[in-house]
């Protein structure tokens, strides 16, 4: 009778095991369906819950204009999406086409891990802004 008993203990441990492991597999297995919306939301957008974004403002002369760029100070500043000036709305290369080397110019940008240094807003040489519009 004892030994029946330690082999039903046994059998009652063993079946914890197995539904331990089917349990563990469908999480795995369904990880395709959740897994995007958490994944995004944490890790690789760069402005999720485990990311450091940081808003600095940088005042000086136009160095280089790039493609998507302005270097001012030695620092590299990235434009992109659309852009309120003037109450309208323009591309990221339209305002990159009304800043010229040598021109003064305060920006407002985050530093992120995705980007590294995205540019928010212009000050421009002539005195009118320019504010990257929410996407």
């Amino acid at each position: 009778m004892a030994k029946k008993k330690k082999v039903e203990e046994e059998a009652k441990k063993s079946n914890k095991g197995l539904y331990i492991a089917i349990i563990i597999g469908l999480v795995l297995a369904a990880y395709p369906i959740y897994g995007y919306p958490i994944s995004s939301a944490l890790w690789s957008s760069g402005t999720g819950l485990f990311s450091s974004e940081t808003t600095q403002v940088i005042t000086g002369n136009v160095e280089s204009v790039g493609s998507d760029y302005i270097v001012v100070n030695d620092e590299t500043i990235i434009f992109k999406g659309y852009w309120d000036y003037n109450g309208k709305t323009l591309y990221y290369t339209d305002i990159l086409a009304l800043v010229h080397v040598g021109d003064r110019v305060k920006i407002t940008y985050t530093e992120n891990q995705k980007w590294g240094k995205l540019a928010t807003e212009i000050v421009l040489a002539d005195g009118s802004v320019a504010t990257k519009e929410v996407s």
